[in-house]
């Protein structure tokens, strides 16, 4: 997710094909599972699921080349922050055993604070 937003960084994310799972067609999250395209991908298998109505992830499953379970992260307390984006406070993230290994918690939360809106534009294209 971080490395995303640094400019000039390539997503690891890139070598992975995506598609949606339906595993429940009344569930209110999406189940997307991303399979490697090419021998450059770093993981094996990704499942993530998505909470349909706000795009913010609920838990991510990460697996090796092998099919082993690396990583379950569970994404919790979604919360609505300055009315524009919904994210997770907590990730807890459990190893292949399930148990607990990290936690990570945010507690004070702005968004683009001291940056214009301009800065957040589209480049125009170039049709030279």
């Amino acid at each position: 997710m971080f490395r995303n937003i640094l400019s000039g960084v390539r997503s690891e994310l890139d070598d992975y094909t995506f598609v949606r799972i339906d595993d429940d067609e009344e569930s209110d999250v999406y189940h997307i599972r991303g399979t490697p395209a090419n021998d450059a991908a770093v993981y094996g298998r990704l499942d993530l699921w998505v909470d349909a109505a706000t795009f913010s992830p609920v838990r991510r499953l990460l697996y090796d080349t092998d099919g082993n379970l690396l990583v379950d992260a569970r994404f919790l307390d979604e919360t609505l922050v300055d009315d524009v984006a919904t994210m997770p406070l907590r990730i807890e993230a459990y190893n292949a055993d399930g148990e607990l290994r990290n936690i990570i918690t945010y507690t004070k939360i702005t968004l683009n604070t001291g940056a214009s809106d301009e800065e957040f534009a589209l480049p125009e294209e170039d049709n030279d």
